[in-house]
């Protein structure tokens, strides 16, 4: 008799291919590592090939990268990171978070998919870093994992993303330069976000800007914990609600956030900086991001070969496809490495009057500027160093232009100090240059910048005898504060914590404002903790180096 359609004689056909699916899935995971789907816990660890350990910590690394005298300082840092967050999170204090360092981005591309952004796994008790950014991200990542502690269950955090970042955010409230409350008033205030309760939503945080969704939840967060405390945060993070974690609705909490942003005062003089890091559109267009992206990762990579040739071309490629400011950038940094002076100006000059385009050349300008010097047109690169000035974006930037204007302005230095400025040399090559060069009018300058190639180089003692005799050689009280902070580095890592901080002290001599006083004030935290940490933290590695080297063998 014939199988009916349905019947078992048309199944069987079916059950098979079913089979041979299950068959290679199986397969898939069992070898998704070595298919490239997947990296393991062990196969990174094996990748990276070193470990250190401290209390807190276990930290996976790459010791041709980072050799044993620098890791155990990269593993003090991880525990006064640990010992801040902790506090502010009122989380239990012995947790072992396992912590990867990756010596450089495409490393952490090849092995987790993520190059250029660092991340956390809470649900593993994870975080991911590179080399190249860690001290930027160390405690914003760090407080995902350790937040875990009271997240959902499973996700060990919570499903609304805003509430996550933010919250990392409030614990590492380290953006431009001005405090996350000042963004968020200044953000409502010249109409960037009309409603801040969409934010709040996570597809409301998906959809919008990222640099906005991050500042104003961090803000929002900030508010939160500052009003109605840790304890009542952890509820709302863990899965409760408003209601259950402050006693109020939503709606409540973000009225009365509200209010509190309106006692903050904004002047109109904060219109340009609050444009540059929140207007900006998109960096390129949507349809040939990825392309863009990858054009632009291959440029930089060839930009730290130094093989300018091939980088300019990545970086035209990718402007073929959509003009972008990362792209723009990286090309002048090509041209400029070339020494092709006269092509950068030209790029600049033809973007002058695109209004599109201005925000995100604003902080890209600075290259502008070292081309017209390296021209020796320092009239012109003056102006362009004080507009960009004018833009406050943040203490690195300021303390750059800065020191370009006073060299500029500077006839007996301006002609040898500038290639330095521009990146013309090698770090080697420029402090021996700058050995040779004397100066009159302006001594502290080159003190200055010799001993911050001391500094890059690792030379801590050379570096605290260039600057540590200077108390306020320049008119202007930032470069005052960035000159007494390169010295306090330098002390810092002498082991020297207590004159480090003296060091630090004397930034707040000139006018702080409340985030160089908030800066100023973690650093003597960590001069402190330091003092009472260093030496049981760094024995503890030296025993774990000593075990962890028995092993291999």
């Amino acid at each position: 008799t014939k199988s009916s359609p349905d019947g078992p004689g048309m199944r069987q056909p079916g059950v098979v291919f079913l089979l041979i699916i299950l068959v290679m899935l199986s397969a898939a995971w069992y070898y998704r590592t070595e298919l490239g789907f997947e990296t393991t816990a062990a196969s990174l660890r094996k990748s990276l090939g070193s470990l250190a350990e401290t209390r807190h910590f276990r930290i996976w690394y790459d010791s041709a990268a980072i050799p044993p005298d620098e890791i155990r300082w990269v593993a003090a840092e991880h525990e006064f990171r640990y010992w801040q967050v902790s506090r502010f999170l009122g989380t239990d204090t012995n947790r072992v978070v396992e912590s990867y360092l990756y010596p450089d981005t495409d490393t952490k591309r090849r092995l987790i998919g993520a190059g250029n952004t660092d991340i956390a796994k809470p649900w593993r008790g994870e975080i991911h870093l590179d080399e190249g950014s860690w001290r930027a991200t160390l405690k914003h990542e760090l407080a995902h994992a350790l937040a875990a502690e009271f997240g959902m269950p499973v996700i060990r955090a919570n499903v609304n993303i805003g509430l996550v970042e933010g919250l990392a955010m409030a614990a590492s409230p380290s953006f431009g330069n001005r405090t996350l409350q000042e963004y968020a008033a200044s953000m409502i205030r010249f109409g960037i976000v009309d409603d801040p309760a969409a934010f709040i939503r996570p597809v409301g945080f998906a959809v919008q800007s990222s640099t906005v969704s991050y500042v104003l939840m961090g803000a929002f967060c900030d508010y939160l914990v500052g009003r109605y405390g840790m304890p009542a945060f952890k509820i709302w993070y863990g899965g409760g609600s408003p209601e259950e974690a402050c006693g109020v609705d939503a709606d409540s909490l973000i009225a009365g956030w509200r209010r509190s942003l309106d006692t903050i005062r904004v002047p109109e003089s904060w219109r340009a900086h609050t444009d540059y890091y929140f207007r900006r559109g998109s960096i390129f267009a949507r349809e040939c991001a990825r392309v863009v992206a990858n054009l632009n990762a291959d440029g930089g990579r060839s930009l730290e070969r130094k093989d300018y040739t091939a980088a300019k071309n990545f970086y035209m490629k990718a402007l073929e496809q959509s003009w972008n400011a990362s792209s723009f950038a990286g090309l002048t940094r090509a041209l400029l490495g070339q020494r092709n002076y006269g092509r950068v100006i030209e790029l600049f000059d033809a973007e002058r009057d695109d209004t599109t385009k201005k925000g995100s050349l604003a902080g890209v300008k600075l290259l502008f500027g070292d081309a017209l010097m390296m021209k020796n047109d320092y009239t012109g690169a003056s102006r362009v160093y004080e507009e960009i000035r004018a833009l406050d974006l943040s203490p690195g930037m300021n303390e750059a232009v800065l020191l370009r204007i006073v060299v500029a302005n500077a006839p007996d230095l301006r002609e040898y100090v500038a290639p330095v400025l521009a990146g013309m040399m090698e770090d080697s090559v420029a402090l021996e240059w700058l050995s040779g060069i004397t100066s009159a009018d302006n001594p502290a300058v080159l003190s200055y910048l010799r001993a911050r190639l001391m500094v890059a180089k690792g030379d801590y003692a050379s570096a605290a005898h260039e600057t540590a005799e200077y108390i306020a050689p320049f008119p202007n009280s930032e470069l005052n504060g960035a000159l007494n902070d390169v010295t306090a580095g330098a002390f810092f890592r002498l082991g020297d914590f207590l004159g480090a901080r003296s060091f630090y002290e004397r930034t707040l001599d000139y006018d702080p404002g409340a985030v160089l006083l908030q800066r100023v004030r973690d650093r003597q935290e960590r001069c402190d903790w330091f003092g009472r940490e260093w030496e049981g933290v760094k024995n503890r590695i030296i025993q774990s180096e000593a075990r962890n080297s028995s092993l291999k063998e």
